[in-house]
């Protein structure tokens, strides 16, 4: 049986089958109150401002998110209300590329991606809490010797070539070796 050419036209000819309401995936659920858990696909990061007062928190968000969002995502996830929200998008201005005689197939001249940013008015204050005097619970000594550290190895790697350059450089001045370009 052939069809005719109407069945080229029809939008539900050979469409695959959607059920309407799919079976959710039990490894999304929590078993004890039979919710699915929602976890977030993007990521808002809460700023220091210390210029601002305490009703103000400002956040940096991704570049699509929109005011409804953020103030959707603050009252579902911590149940805090918003007035008003301000949000800008930080733009960047051309940048040079370092390392661009390494790679030559590399633009030289870039531009940094945008940032956006979220002024949000708080209905109750918000204060941070004052910075830990006591930083032995993050081996924070620990991390100023090896920051430290590893300074002092450049200085030494840096003082060794400045070193063999000044060595180099007297020999050529007393004429004991002479200019040579291929080096």
């Amino acid at each position: 049986m052939s069809r005719s050419w109407k069945h080229y036209f029809n939008p539900a000819w050979k469409l695959p089958h959607v059920e309407p309401f799919p079976s959710m995936d039990r490894s999304s659920h929590n078993l004890a109150n039979k919710k699915p858990t929602l976890s977030p696909n993007f990521t808002v990061g809460l700023l220091r401002t210390p210029h601002l007062s305490p009703h103000w928190a400002q956040f940096r968000v991704p570049l699509w998110f929109s005011k409804l969002d953020m103030r959707d995502y603050l009252f579902h996830a911590y149940n805090v209300r918003t007035y008003r929200i301000r949000s800008f998008v930080q733009g960047w201005g051309i940048k040079k590329r370092l390392g661009y005689p390494k790679n030559p197939n590399k633009r030289l001249f870039f531009r940094p991606k945008s940032r956006k940013r979220m002024t949000v008015e708080l209905e109750k204050p918000f204060v941070w809490p004052d910075p830990p005097k006591d930083l032995e619970a993050w081996d924070n000594k620990q991390y100023k010797e090896t920051n430290h550290g590893s300074h002092v190895y450049k200085k030494e790697i840096e003082e060794a070539r400045r070193a063999r350059l000044r060595e180099s450089a007297q020999y050529f001045l007393k004429g004991q070796t002479r200019w040579d370009s291929s080096r």
